[in-house]
């Protein structure tokens, strides 16, 4: 019978016990630059959304700010079309708690940094350009940068940090926690 930490490597694709894995080595400093440096921006707000939430980059992507509940901290997060739960319509979405630092970094954002699009594209998205929701692209590249502005001396040795490394960094605290 596999065990938790098992299955939880093998849904992160990492070994979560390897501390030269990227998430592990980068993603804090990513985290801590962000913050010291770029609190309340697009990229800084949604690394502190997929690390409190766990969701994936796409679902993350995808909120709009109807999805908020500012009184009560949380987040209404999307399930993908490729989960069970969701495609059966068991379980569309889910509801995540926000951390204190998310929420300021959502007010600073909201308040100063978010763009209102000058185009309608379908709801109201959290994470917008002039041009509407910003899309993966846009977020990866901006991720990419904030961690090769982090910590640049590294970024050659394994490449940036991206999306899906915060994703499973976040997911590999759950399993340290176990």
């Amino acid at each position: 019978m596999p065990t938790i930490r098992k299955l939880g490597d093998q849904i992160v694709d990492v070994d979560t016990t390897d501390p030269k894995g990227i998430a592990w080595t980068k993603v804090p400093h990513v985290l801590a630059f962000l913050r010291q440096r770029q609190f309340g921006t697009r990229t800084h707000l949604f690394v502190e959304i997929l690390l409190d939430t766990k969701g994936r980059p796409e679902q993350v992507r995808q909120i709009d700010l109807g999805d908020i509940d500012y009184e009560a901290q949380r987040v209404v997060v999307g399930v993908p079309e490729t989960h069970l739960v969701s495609s059966s319509g068991l379980l569309t979405d889910r509801v995540a708690n926000l951390s204190t630092t998310t929420l300021d970094a959502l007010e600073t954002y909201t308040e100063y940094e978010r763009n209102e699009p000058e185009y309608s594209c379908g709801g109201d998205p959290l994470f917008t350009t002039h041009n509407g929701r910003a899309s993966s692209g846009t977020l990866r590249r901006s991720i990419k940068i904030a961690s090769t502005n982090a910590s640049p001396e590294s970024a050659d040795e394994s490449g940036p940090v991206l999306p899906n490394d915060i994703w499973q960094y976040a997911m590999s605290e759950i399993l340290n926690q176990q």
